[in-house]
């Protein structure tokens, strides 16, 4: 019987380990890990951010996130 547990506990993590890796090789591929770009993103230079956000004014401060605060801000007169 606890041969049974091992053994299938050990056919699950196998099985966990080998999606985990399917789905970061193809995230890779896709361009959402690794730094790639794609049609959909937009890259602003730090002197538009600036501008933006009024030089990261506090009042424009939305939120935290895992790196630090959001803010939003106006470019073209578009919230982004």
């Amino acid at each position: 019987m606890i041969i049974g547990g091992i053994g299938g506990a050990l056919v699950f993590v196998t099985i966990f380990v080998f999606i985990v890796v399917c789905l970061q090789i193809r995230f890779k591929h896709n361009g959402a890990i690794g730094g790639r770009s794609s049609a959909r993103c937009q890259h602003f230079a730090l002197t538009d951010v600036k501008a933006a956000t009024d030089e990261f004014n506090d009042s424009f401060v939305i939120g935290n996130g895992g790196f630090g605060k959001v803010y939003k801000g106006y470019i073209d007169r578009h919230l982004i």
